[in-house]
């Protein structure tokens, strides 16, 4: 019920509220890092919502007025009935709580996935031609991964093949409505645990799997102690891979999945249910 009236809250913004919103936020992104790096004792991780604003508004009814930072891994757009409701009531809390709230960047926050999966069009369907490239220069200013407290990298798909060190994210240029080479690993590329090193990924040209090997080196080269992704579903919303090492968060409750999220709590992390 509290969606419901959410959602047809956001509905009810006029189309220039919602250009005002994007376009601030656009330019708060602007100037973030590529890397955003954050000490916290308290931090929420939300993985893949896809339009389930059930699960953003869950996230928030949590914990965002308890102290926590709340970090969003990314797709929060296509597939799902809300996914503009979901995208811009993100982007209003963004703007509220710029510093509390970190938006990464998905791979369904890019033109070619939207074009695919529906977002384009339920943009062109209420707001009119022209107004998704608005939505499109800030999916292309969101930051590509976060490292929290020096000790957690979180980021959306993995590992990329020429990525060795955190400057190599610093690095990236922002701007790109279709990420292509290390941007474009970050967002797609998977873990799988009975291979070492990368092999090409079913999910086609450009995208990788990397194996454990893989995690290992580049956790201890860079002295943190676990990677946090999202990107691919898992039964109970969150998993523990790969010795401890990787934790996988999944939110989007339109997967047949229960959605999960994952809450650091002095350096010691745990699931929950959205």
């Amino acid at each position: 019920m509290i969606a419901l009236e959410t959602a047809e809250k956001i509905k009810n913004q006029s189309k220039e509220e919602v250009e005002r919103n994007i376009k601030e936020v656009t330019a708060i992104l602007e100037k973030e890092q590529n890397l955003i790096e954050v000490e916290a004792e308290k931090v929420v991780f939300v993985g893949d919502t896809h339009g389930d604003l059930s699960s953003t508004l869950s996230a928030f009814s949590k914990y965002e007025n308890a102290g926590y930072k709340m970090i969003f891994l990314g797709d929060y757009v296509d597939r799902g009935e809300y996914q503009i409701e979901n995208i811009n009531f993100l982007i209003s809390k963004k703007l509220e709580k710029r510093s509390e709230v970190i938006l990464l960047r998905g791979n369904h926050e890019t033109e070619e996935m939207n074009k695919a999966y529906g977002f384009l069009r339920e943009v062109i369907k209420r707001y009119g031609l022209g107004f998704y490239e608005l939505y499109m220069k800030l999916f292309s200013s969101l930051p590509y991964a976060v490292v929290v407290n020096k000790k957690f990298i979180a980021l959306h798909g993995g590992l990329a093949r020429n990525l060795n060190s955190l400057d190599n994210i610093r690095e990236l240029e922002k701007g790109e409505t279709n990420p292509r080479g290390m941007a474009m690993e970050i967002l797609w590329n998977d873990p799988i645990d009975f291979i070492e090193g990368f092999e090409s990924s079913d999910r086609g040209p450009g995208i990788y799997y990397f194996g454990k090997d893989v995690l290992d080196k580049f956790l201890e080269e860079n002295k943190l102690k676990a990677l946090i992704r999202s990107h691919e579903p898992r039964a109970n919303g969150v998993s523990i891979e790969m010795g401890g090492k990787l934790y996988v968060v999944f939110s989007c409750r339109y997967y047949g999945i229960k959605p999960g999220a994952l809450v650091l709590n002095d350096d010691k992390l745990s699931s929950i249910r959205l």
